[in-house]
């Protein structure tokens, strides 16, 4: 009898140890959350505080709407308004949902939104409130109309027009392009639409692209840098070609055809904005109300006699061939360089030609990739930039020589700052990007900068910029 109770215990000690396990497994399983939260509320026009129908409603940027079935999330539900713009979301669990209203015709909306674009606001749903009412505000798009003509008060036809709108961007006032551009029709017409209300600049057709022959011949004989030159030409048939002396210039599909030459010298019809100013600093701006038809924007072409800009480029190790350059005009980085600034690119032995520049100040810029090394878990290189003033007056400009310079690092390392015991290794830290807001009207075009590779130690170095802040 002794020796059965024995074995019993030895059993019972057995199976203790997994009804132990079972017991803590069970108790970690959180309980089912309840999903009795009710979102209700209404999309209304921003201006005239009417309901809107026909809005598409859902949620984002929040908690999950239903959990996992079948091995997937339950995708948040689209419901579209009535005629008085009411929505409903019922079987909500609790959290933050943040509601976004689309419609076409209309600028996107969310809750909280106060102004177009601006930051929206999550709706909370606890355990003590799990109801809400909200109200979404969303904007009816704008329009601008108006004809383009020459000189001579004919009308242009088939010429590039385009809407820039004023943003506010690390605290300097900007004007970046605003929907696609648009052409005239065979009456000079064009109507721009789809525009958020706003202050806008209208502005003409794209600055000219010139290259010398051999440019274009490195391009087409496949040398190393002609995929850029073909990215910068655009796709064959979009540009016409002008023979002016050893150079080409190309009016690109949308830009005016230039008139005839005065006294020796190129003319063309430069980039202009509302009514006829050359620079957006003699600009009429536009302020746009949500849904307003501006008509009468009216602008007129002048043509000017422009000047050749010659020169060499040379780069860290030599001459720099097929690197594209843009003349950027002085006090315009208001607006964004491509709208105003001519456009060339230099020849395997670097040299550059602008055939066609109109007077006035600028500054030669452009950025290449230099090779640095073999790779080494990425690509190994680093890039060369040039910014050098050019004032450009009544006669040619040969022999420009332009130096490239290495872009700009960088270096910093990572310190322990709290109580003691201090960590015996900082933990490893890799920066995708750069982790600050570098901002420089000189600075290389986006996505160039970033992280290079360590310096040993905690230490990181970011790298691919030109001065600035």
């Amino acid at each position: 009898m002794l020796r059965v109770l024995e074995v019993l215990k030895v059993r019972v000690l057995k199976v203790l140890p997994v009804l132990m396990v079972l017991g803590v497994s069970m108790a970690q399983t959180p309980a089912p959350q309840p999903r009795d939260g009710v979102i209700t509320g209404q999309v209304v026009d921003a201006a005239s505080g009417k309901p809107v129908g026909a809005a598409i409603v859902q949620t984002g940027g929040g908690a999950p709407l239903g959990g996992r079935t079948g091995g997937g999330s339950v995708p948040p539900p689209r419901i579209l308004t009535g005629s008085d713009g009411r929505f409903l979301f019922r079987d909500l669990p609790l959290g933050g949902f943040t509601i976004v209203v689309t419609k076409g015709g209309y600028s996107e909306g969310a809750s909280g939104r106060r102004v177009v674009g601006g930051p929206s606001q999550p709706v909370v749903l606890t355990a003590a409130q799990r109801t809400a009412d909200v109200t979404v505000r969303i904007w009816k798009n704008a329009a601008i109309t108006g004809a383009v003509v020459d000189e001579a008060g004919e009308p242009v036809v088939a010429l590039q027009v385009r809407a820039a709108r004023r943003t506010i961007t690390g605290g300097r006032r900007r004007f970046v392009p605003s929907g696609a551009a648009v052409t005239t029709d065979d009456r000079g017409m064009y109507r721009l639409s789809g525009l958020p209300p706003g202050d806008y600049l209208i502005a003409t057709s794209q600055p000219p692209l010139s290259a010398s022959t051999s440019a274009f011949a490195d391009a087409r004989t496949g040398r190393s840098g002609g995929a850029e030159l073909a990215s910068v030409l655009g796709p064959p048939g979009t540009v016409n070609g002008i023979q002016v002396g050893e150079a080409q210039l190309m009016i690109g599909r949308g830009g005016a055809i230039p008139p005839p030459p005065v006294r020796g010298r190129m003319q063309i019809y430069p980039p202009i904005f509302y009514p006829s100013a050359l620079a957006p600093a003699q600009a009429m701006t536009i302020a746009l109300a949500a849904g307003e038809e501006r008509i009468g924007v009216d602008l007129q072409l002048q043509p000017v006699a422009t000047v050749r800009v010659t020169g060499t480029l040379m780069g860290p190790s030599g001459p720099a061939g097929l690197v594209a350059l843009r003349l950027v005009p002085t006090g315009v980085e208001e607006i964004a360089s491509e709208v105003l600034a001519p456009v060339s690119v230099s020849d395997a032995a670097g040299a550059f030609t602008f055939a066609a520049v109109p007077q006035g100040r600028y500054s030669l810029r452009g950025s290449s990739r230099i090779v640095t090394g073999p790779p080494r878990g990425g690509d190994a290189y680093d890039l060369a930039w040039l910014n050098l003033p050019i004032a450009v007056s009544g006669d040619d400009v040969d022999g420009v020589l332009a130096v490239m310079r290495p872009s700009l690092h960088i270096t910093a390392r990572l310190e322990f700052e709290g109580a003691p015991p201090r960590p015996t290794e900082l933990p490893q830290v890799r920066f995708v990007g750069a982790p600050f807001s570098l901002e420089s009207d000189d600075n290389l075009p986006s996505g160039t900068g970033g992280f290079t590779g360590g310096t040993g130690g905690q230490g990181f170095t970011l790298g691919g910029y030109a001065p600035g802040k």
